[in-house]
């Protein structure tokens, strides 16, 4: 991923400081301009979720599969 205000790289964890800052980005694919954000940002909880940051509990999870149907 690439900063393009400060023209560096950024992890996944840099966003999650962004975002814990409160710093709006928003995520492009560069070649088709696709809005990549949401699942940038599902990403970035996914992987809180396996360090073993779990402030999602289980039934919220299936709740929010279930407003996919």
């Amino acid at each position: 991923l690439y900063n393009t205000e400060t023209s560096v790289y950024v992890t996944l964890e840099d966003l999650c400081q962004m975002v814990k800052d409160g710093t709006d980005f928003v995520v492009q694919d560069a070649k088709s301009g696709e809005d990549l954000t949401r699942q940038t940002l599902t990403q970035i909880i996914f992987e809180q979720e396996a360090k073993g940051m779990n402030l999602l509990p289980t039934p919220f999870l299936r709740n929010v599969i279930r407003f996919y149907d």
